[in-house]
C-alpha cells in the first residue's frame, strides 16, 4: 500500500514571479509579511516581489540565518504579530523558507518558536504560506518539514515534521537562480541529487516517487556542470531548478535516507554546506539500496544508463568535475574520524527509512575506502 499527499500548488517558469498577486488572490492569501534574506532584501529582489503583489504583501522582514533559529524566528513571529499578518510568503533558500514554515506554526498555534524544539508541538493551525525558492536544491517548498536551530550551546534543535506546513503555492522561477554563485549551485545541485536518491532507496518508495526521482537524477545529470561553468546558462539553469523541485515531490513522500545520514554526519565533523555532505558517498547508498530495492536497477536504466554501477560512476565523476570533495582527506581528516562517523551515521534518523540495513561494520569500510 502507498498514497500520496500533495498538496501545494506548483507553478514553474521564467519570469513567473512578477504574476504573484494573481496566484496569491487566487490562494486567498493576503495582507502578507514577506520573509526573506538580507542578501535578497540587499539586491532589491524582495522588494520586487512585494510590489508584484499588487498590495498584498505589506511588509518585508530580512531576520533569516544561515539556518533558522529560534531567535530569528520570534522576530518574524513579533513582526507578523505588528502588521495583523495574515499569510506568509518566503523568499530565498532552505533556511529563509524553513523560518517561514515555523513562523507561520507559531503564530497559528500562538506559541514562541521554542515550543517547536526537540519534539516540538503538533502545530495544526498555520497561516497559508507562499513559497518562493531562490536556490536549486532544498525543495522545500514541497516538504512539511523544517530545520530548526535552538540559539544556546548544547541546546537541542531538530526538525519539525508537520503536514500542515507545507506552503499552499509554490512559485518556481528560474530566472531568481541566475546570479546563485557556482560553488552554491554545485552543493545545492547535488543536494537536489541526494534527495531523488534518497528517495529511490526508501522504504517507502513506489512507482510515484520513483518516477519523478528518475526524472530529477536524469536532469541534475544532464544540467549541473553546465550552470557551475556557466551561471547565465538559461537552459542548464531551468533543468536544475525543475530538478530540485520534482526531487522535492519525490522525497516529501518517501522521505530523506541514507545519503541524508551520511551527510548530516560528514557535515557535523568538518562544518561543510549541507549538499556536499550528502554528496560525500551518494553513490555508496545508491549501490547498497539497489542490492535490496531491485527497482533501482530498472530505474538506473530508465536514467539512461546500462546498470547502476554506471549510474554511481557518473554521479562520481560529476562530484569531482563541480568541485565537491569525495576522501575525508579532503575535508581534514584526523586518524579515528572513519570510526566516529560510521557510529554517527548509524543512528541519524533517515537510516529508519533506508532500504538496506548496513551494520557499523560496513559503514566503518566506506568510510575507511574514503580516507
Amino acid at each position: 500500500m502507498w498514497q500520496i499527499y500533495q498538496p501545494a500548488r506548483s507553478i514553474f517558469g521564467e519570469g513567473e514571479i512578477k504574476n504573484i498577486g494573481k496566484y496569491m488572490a487566487e490562494a486567498g492569501m493576503d495582507k502578507a509579511l514577506l520573509i526573506s534574506t538580507p542578501s535578497m532584501v540587499r539586491h532589491g529582489i524582495a522588494e520586487q516581489v512585494k510590489a508584484a503583489s499588487g498590495g498584498r504583501i505589506i511588509e518585508i522582514s530580512d531576520h533569516v540565518l544561515p539556518d533558522a533559529h529560534v531567535s530569528n524566528v520570534n522576530e518574524n513571529i513579533d513582526i507578523a504579530l505588528r502588521i495583523g499578518a495574515k499569510s506568509i510568503v518566503a523568499l530565498g533558500g532552505g533556511s529563509a523558507i524553513d523560518c517561514a514554515k515555523v513562523t507561520a506554526a507559531a503564530i497559528g498555534e500562538g506559541v514562541r518558536a521554542e515550543a517547536f524544539l526537540g519534539r516540538g508541538i503538533p502545530a495544526k493551525k498555520v497561516l497559508p504560506i507562499l513559497a518562493i525558492p531562490t536556490t536549486s536544491g532544498s525543495g522545500s517548498e514541497l516538504t512539511g518539514d523544517a530545520g530548526l536551530h535552538g540559539d544556546n550551546p548544547g541546546e537541542v534543535g531538530g526538525i519539525v515534521m508537520n503536514p500542515h506546513i507545507i506552503p499552499r503555492v509554490a512559485i518556481v522561477d528560474p530566472e531568481l537562480t541566475y546570479s546563485v554563485p557556482a560553488s552554491v549551485t554545485a552543493n545545492t545541485g547535488f543536494d537536489a541529487l541526494c534527495h531523488a536518491v534518497d528517495a529511490l532507496g526508501s522504504i517507502h518508495a513506489n512507482p510515484y516517487t520513483d518516477a519523478q526521482a528518475e526524472c530529477a537524477i536524469r536532469l541534475v545529470i544532464e544540467n549541473l556542470e553546465a550552470a557551475v561553468k556557466d551561471g547565465s546558462d538559461q537552459k542548464a539553469r531551468a533543468g536544475l531548478a525543475a530538478a530540485s523541485h520534482i526531487a522535492g515531490f519525490a522525497f516529501s513522500q518517501a522521505g530523506i535516507t541514507g545519503s541524508h545520514a551520511t551527510g548530516f554526519a560528514v557535515c557535523g565533523r568538518y562544518h561543510i554546506p549541507h549538499g556536499a555532505g550528502c554528496a560525500f558517498a551518494v553513490e555508496y547508498w545508491l549501490k547498497a539500496n539497489s542490492l535490496v530495492r531491485p527497482e533501482i536497477e530498472a530505474s538506473a536504466k530508465r536514467i539512461g544508463f546500462d546498470s547502476v554501477d554506471a549510474l554511481c560512476e557518473r554521479i562520481a565523476q560529476l562530484r569531482k568535475a563541480v568541485g565537491i570533495a569525495g576522501t575525508l582527506t579532503e575535508l581534514g581528516y584526523q586518524p579515528g574520524d572513519e570510526k566516529m562517523l560510521a557510529g554517527m551515521t548509524l543512528h541519524m534518523f533517515p537510516m529508519a527509512l533506508n532500504a538496506a540495513k548496513p551494520s557499523v561494520e560496513e559503514l566503518l569500510d566506506m568510510y575507511t575506502k574514503r580516507i
